[in-house]
C-alpha cells in the first residue's frame, strides 16, 4: 500500500436542487403574493378615484345647491321689488314762479309754487321740498354733488312735514328761499347772477315708513324775457313776475346773455370778446 504525503487541495462546487414540490409551492405563494398586491394597489386607486369623485360630486352638488338658493333669494328679491315698484307712491313736481326776483341790502329772494302729483298707488307721507341756489357751473361732478346733497337734505327734513298726497291728487307747496348778499356778489360775473335753482322732493310710504323716496333732483334756470329775447339775471336789479322764467335745465341749448355772455347746454360759460356788445354793470339799490 502506498502512503501519500503532502497537501492535497480539492476543488469543485455543491451544487442544492430544491425538490420539485417544494419549488411548486414556492412558485405558487409568489405568484398569489403578487397577485394579493395587485388587487391591493388596484383597490387603493380604485378608492382615490371614489374619494376624488365623491369630492367633485359634493362640491358640485354645494355649487348647484348655492346656486338654486341665490336664484331664489334673486326672484324673492326682485319678486318684492316689483311689488314695491307697483305699489309704491310716485311723487312728480313742475316749479311754477310765484313772485318777483327781488335783491335788497341782505340778499336774493324768490318764491317757487310747486305742483306736485302722486301718480303711484299708496299715499306719500311726510312730503318735502327742498329748493335752493346753486352757481352755474360747467363742472359735471359738482352738479351730482349738488343734486345728491339736495335729496338728502329733503329727506332729513321731510320726517317733520305733515304734508300728504293721495294717489292720483295734486297738492301745492309754496317756498321762498334766500341767498345771502355775499354769495350773490361772490357768484356775479360780468354783471350777471351766475345761478340756477335746484329743487328735490322727499316722501315716505305709508306701507313702509322705513323706506325714504325721492323725486329726484331737478336743476332749474332762471332767465329774465326782455324787448330783445331772453336773457340772463342783471345783479342788483329785480325781476318782476311777469318777465321771470323758470324752466328745466336742459331745454334750452343755449342762453344768450346780454349779447357776448352765453351760458352752454352743459352750464359752461362762453364769453365772445369780438362782440360789440358789454354786459349790463352791476347797479346797486
Amino acid at each position: 500500500m502506498n502512503n501519500i504525503t503532502g497537501n492535497i487541495h480539492v476543488t469543485g462546487e455543491i451544487e442544492a436542487h430544491v425538490p420539485p414540490d417544494l419549488a411548486k409551492k414556492r412558485d405558487a405563494a409568489e405568484k398569489k403574493q403578487e397577485a394579493r398586491d395587485k388587487l391591493r394597489f388596484g383597490v387603493e386607486v380604485a378608492g382615490l378615484v371614489f374619494v376624488i369623485i365623491y369630492a367633485g360630486l359634493t362640491l358640485w352638488m354645494s355649487y348647484s345647491a348655492y346656486r338654486s338658493a341665490k336664484a331664489a333669494m334673486n326672484q324673492a328679491t326682485t319678486s318684492a321689488s316689483q311689488l314695491e315698484m307697483s305699489e309704491r307712491p310716485w311723487i312728480s313736481f313742475v316749479a311754477l314762479k310765484d313772485s318777483p326776483l327781488h335783491f335788497d341790502q341782505f340778499g336774493l329772494t324768490l318764491k317757487l309754487k310747486f305742483d306736485l302729483r302722486n301718480t303711484g298707488l299708496t299715499p306719500a307721507t311726510h312730503v318735502f321740498t327742498d329748493v335752493e341756489f346753486i352757481p352755474i357751473t360747467g363742472d359735471q361732478e359738482l352738479f351730482a354733488t349738488f343734486k345728491k346733497n339736495a335729496c338728502l337734505i329733503a329727506e332729513k327734513d321731510s320726517a317733520s312735514s305733515e304734508v300728504t298726497v293721495f294717489p292720483g291728487a295734486d297738492s301745492v307747496e309754496e317756498r321762498k328761499f334766500f341767498l345771502g348778499i355775499q354769495n350773490v356778489d361772490k357768484f356775479t360775473s360780468h354783471g350777471f347772477v351766475m345761478l340756477n335753482v335746484i329743487v328735490c322732493v322727499a316722501y315716505e310710504s305709508t306701507d313702509d315708513p322705513s323706506k325714504h323716496y325721492s323725486s329726484g333732483a331737478q336743476i332749474y334756470r332762471l332767465t329774465r324775457i326782455t324787448p330783445i329775447g331772453e336773457e340772463g339775471i342783471v345783479a342788483h336789479q329785480d325781476v318782476p313776475v311777469d318777465d321771470l322764467r323758470v324752466y328745466p335745465f336742459g331745454q334750452t341749448a343755449t342762453l344768450v346773455v346780454g349779447g357776448n355772455y352765453q351760458i352752454g347746454a352743459d352750464d359752461s360759460v362762453i364769453i365772445n370778446n369780438d362782440s360789440a356788445a358789454s354786459p349790463p354793470t352791476q347797479q346797486n339799490k
